[in-house]
């Protein structure tokens, strides 16, 4: 049995966010959190392995999610970048506990966790990382203690070759 090419293709990232939040809704408590959406439509399509970039966006509202352990809101957004519209955007915002000021510059360490002893093993964002700078792109992060996390994607808007549909 041959497996499928996930190699690098043209992606619909709206797609890509409602089959990540599928997965998030399985296995979390999201039904707990006020989860709004706010998807732009027939925003030019990515070039990414849909697999790798569903696990960096889970990866975050995992995130987000933990740092709301009882109540909270969640907003994701998928738009152009602001600075430059060659690119699209998602955005992840929560409203929990925020990261410290102090903590900011090893957020993207391997085994940096912000989460209580035994509750992460301080991957995700480096993984994350990993993935949307290997398509080109960028991760940004905004961050309040007390009042809740942004966290931005930008993916560069991919062309059609000769050969795909």
């Amino acid at each position: 049995m041959k497996c499928p090419d996930y190699t690098n293709k043209l992606q619909d990232l709206n797609v890509l966010i409602r089959s990540s939040l599928k997965t998030c809704r399985i296995f979390s408590k999201i039904e707990y959190i006020s989860l709004q959406k706010k998807l732009t439509p027939n925003l030019p399509k990515v070039r990414v392995n849909p697999d790798d970039t569903s696990l960096a966006i889970v990866n975050l509202l995992t995130n987000a999610l933990d740092s709301m352990p009882n109540d909270g809101k969640l907003l994701i957004e998928s738009r152009y970048c602001k600075k430059d519209d060659s690119y699209v955007q998602i955005s992840i915002s929560d409203t929990g506990y925020g990261i410290k000021k102090n903590k900011m510059d090893k957020i993207f360490l391997p085994f940096f966790t912000t989460k209580d002893e035994g509750k992460g093993i301080g991957l995700g964002l480096t993984i994350s990382k990993r993935i949307i700078e290997g398509y080109g792109g960028k991760i940004n992060v905004a961050s309040t203690q007390g009042r809740g996390t942004t966290i931005t994607l930008c993916l560069p808007v991919a062309f059609k070759s000769a050969n795909e549909e």
